[in-house]
């Protein structure tokens, strides 16, 4: 009777961190989308994911990696730093872009500028990133994420497919299992 009370409890409390993490899954999506719609990068306190869409910042950072991104102050941001802003060159213009800071950042009209290029490229960016586009600071690649996220846009029909099989199966496990208890119990 002990076990019983003890996988009791227990569904519950998953039951409840089903919920929750749910819930917290659901929360997050309604703001990355929220974000994307405003052309915003979403964030969660001060730290951002992002995907890099370029061969820009190879071999440092490679196309496809997601990366993580720690909003900073424009003023603690210095040389060598590798830095996401929205870009205002006209061939991105608004878009977030990750690029290094080559030179000490400088200040026009009371606003700061960085000096960027990517690892890859060989001349520095013609349009300077603005201290006020700055999104944040790079601070590692996301290695586990990048392979997840990948694999999960590669095979999204076959995991969608194993996902409905599994549905169905315990669906119809439950349904054989509420039956016998039935019969148990009309038995009695």
């Amino acid at each position: 009777m002990a076990i019983k009370k003890i996988f009791l409890v227990l569904k519950y409390v998953l039951s409840a961190l089903w919920w929750l993490a749910l819930l917290l899954g659901v929360a997050l999506v309604i703001s990355f989308v929220s974000a994307h719609f405003k052309g915003e990068v979403p964030h969660i306190g001060k730290y951002s994911v992002m995907h890099i869409v370029s061969e820009s910042m190879e071999p440092k950072i490679a196309k496809g990696t997601y990366i993580l991104i720690k909003r900073v102050p424009a003023e603690d941001v210095k040389k060598d730093n590798i830095i996401c802003f929205y870009s205002e060159d006209p061939t991105i213009y608004g878009r977030p872009n990750t690029h290094r800071v080559v030179e000490d950042p400088y200040v026009q009209d009371g606003e700061i500028f960085f000096t960027t290029m990517g690892d890859h490229n060989l001349i520095p960016d013609k349009v300077p990133a603005r201290g006020d586009k700055l999104i944040g600071v790079w601070v590692t690649n996301l290695d586990a994420l990048t392979v997840l996220l990948n694999f999960i846009i590669d095979h999204f029909l076959l995991i969608l497919a194993i996902l409905l099989a599994a549905c169905t199966a315990a669906t119809a496990v439950s349904s054989v299992m509420k039956g016998k208890r039935t019969e148990e119990t009309e038995q009695k």
